[in-house]
């Protein structure tokens, strides 16, 4: 992502009955001369910007303009409207009554993503991003919702959702409005930045309405790969540690995608964290540009709830065991099929061996299916596929499905920013008969797990984890949640089953080892970790020597 869009407003005690007009252009019209193209509407100085109040009835909106601002909306054409809640149409019908009582149409306005929308955008040559084609906005926005374009043609009359306006002696109190042509703003995200004088002078003077992250066409598989796991969730009770990393679960969206504070944030390339308490940190960058950081600042205050103050400042750096997860080991695919010129086809391909029964691959063809058909994530299925020649002479086709889904993942699913999870908790529920061996390693551990401080990351920690962390997720999406605690014995393994717990159990339950009874083997292994090396060996309680693969 290297852009956003700002749609805005003057603060009102600075401006007379929230109009900005003249003086509020020319002042947006001078920043806007530092970059390409910045101020992206108005379009000239007599688009007047003005504020109104909106109530919703049964069937319809009524809009209460102030007697000072202009007589219909078709004076400040072409105008936009931005509203502060979303709305579920694609054409508004302006009407007012005349002195008969009799309803006129005054105007139409379109959702800027609509058909029809797209096209008075493009005639107006009122480009939201710098390159419409390069980017994704027009085509997953909730920001449809909220901004509307006038029609053009005076002959064009579509049906659509009836909005009366008003004029009334006195504005009702409401907290839902409508802005009439809003302040546009298309901002560089890294490089080409205001200076700090300038970009104070511009900050103060500009209150957000929305902010708009302008995700670039290649992220595409990634961005539907969110929108489908928003689908998923909406039906859920409650969501596992990671899902909630992404989703989220904030009461604070204005009517956001859930998912678009996670993908805004990790565009800064900066550091999320979790701990065990299941709280959710954001570590910036060393350095942000000041555009940068009003982004940043923008986001955190969705994300969760948080605000600047609650960012972590910690420069241990995250480590990586050597840990491995058997069940994302590398294995190539021995099943064969008989050719065919179909297999050029990926959904023929998955369905011929039997992908589509798992969750990533019904993902994954989920995800294709929305993506721009030039993307090239559409032919990466390609380079997994060998042909073979049978003894009776016929051909036989091949496809490495496991190293594909690492590729797929890694290249499009993975985040851009480490993600990385606090060592768990030292709580252990103990069985009779427990060895002094078994009661030391726990007397160990919880002693050094205290003074643990580095943090482990999810995907770089584990074999093969961008695969790993796509499967899982999309598994945890599908097939639900446990909510009861997860006790694994305190034994060789237990990394598979913490990591495993993060994703597959809600953020209610609880991760608890449990010491194994004296029937069971007493070796359980060990592994280095930064200097330490935890759960000592068979006969000794601690070796700094020797590193071990859990």
């Amino acid at each position: 992502m290297k852009e956003f869009l700002l749609i805005g407003k003057r603060p009102t005690h600075k401006i007379n009955d929230a109009a900005v007009g003249v003086n509020d252009y020319k002042f947006y019209n001078r920043l806007s001369t530092q970059f390409k193209e910045t101020l992206i509407y108005p379009r000239d100085e007599y688009h007047e910007t003005f504020c109104c109040a909106v109530t919703q009835e049964k069937d319809y909106l009524s809009i209460f303009v102030s007697n000072k601002r202009p007589e219909d909306f078709k004076k400040d054409f072409p105008s936009l409207l931005f509203f502060s809640y979303a709305l579920e149409a694609n054409t508004l019908r302006f009407m007012r009554k005349t002195e008969s009582g009799r309803e006129e149409n005054v105007a139409f306005y379109h959702a800027i993503t609509s058909e029809r929308g797209l096209k008075i955008l493009s005639m107006k040559k009122i480009a939201l991003a710098y390159d419409d084609n390069k980017t994704l906005w027009q085509h997953k926005s909730s920001l449809s919702q909220h901004l509307f374009i006038q029609e053009t043609k005076d002959d064009y009359q579509p049906n659509g959702y009836k909005v009366i306006i008003q004029r009334p002696n006195k504005l009702p109190e409401t907290k839902n409005t409508v802005w009439v042509n809003p302040i546009c703003l298309r901002l560089p995200l890294m490089g080409g930045e205001l200076n700090p004088e300038t970009f104070q002078l511009w900050e103060e003077n500009t209150e957000p309405l929305w902010l708009e992250p302008l995700f670039q066409n290649e992220q595409a598989p990634l961005i539907q790969f969110y929108q489908h796991g928003e689908e998923q969730i909406k039906s859920k009770k409650s969501l596992s540690r990671i899902e909630k990393l992404i989703w989220g679960n904030s009461t604070n969206q204005n009517d956001y995608y859930r998912w678009q504070v996670f993908a805004a944030l990790d565009a800064l390339q900066g550091h999320f964290h979790l701990n065990n308490q299941s709280q959710y940190y954001w570590e910036p960058p060393k350095t942000l540009s000041p555009n940068a950081r009003y982004f940043a600042d923008y986001w955190l205050k969705r994300w969760h709830g948080k605000e600047e103050k609650d960012i972590i400042h910690n420069d241990n750096k995250p480590i990586s065991p050597p840990s491995y997860t058997p069940t994302f080991r590398y294995t190539t695919n021995t099943m064969d099929v008989p050719f065919n010129n179909n297999h050029h086809n990926r959904e023929k391909l998955f369905e011929d061996f039997s992908l589509l029964e798992q969750s990533a691959f019904k993902m994954i063809s989920a995800i294709l299916k929305d993506c721009p058909d030039s993307h090239v994530a559409n032919d990466l299925h390609r380079g997994y596929l060998t042909i073979h020649e049978n003894q009776n002479g016929q051909y036989s086709l091949n496809f490495n499905a496991n190293a594909y889904l690492y590729e797929f993942a890694q290249r499009y699913i993975v985040p851009f920013s480490p993600i990385t999870v606090a060592f768990p908790q030292p709580v252990f529920k103990e069985k009779s008969g427990v060895t002094d061996f078994l009661k030391a390693q726990k007397k160990y551990y919880e002693s050094d797990i205290e003074k643990l401080e580095e943090r482990f990351d999810l995907i770089k920690s584990t074999f093969h984890g961008a695969r790993g962390f796509f499967q899982q997720l999309c598994d945890c999406l599908e097939n639900g949640l446990q909510d009861d605690n997860f006790e694994p014995p305190l034994q060789n393994g237990w990394w598979n089953h913490w990591h495993e717990w993060l994703y597959s159990h809600s953020i209610q339950s609880q991760f608890i080892f449990t010491l194994p009874p004296i029937q069971q083997p007493t070796r359980v292994g060990q592994a280095k970790v930064g200097e330490n090396t935890f759960v000592g060996g068979h006969k000794n309680y601690r070796q700094d020597k020797i590193e071990m693969c859990f």
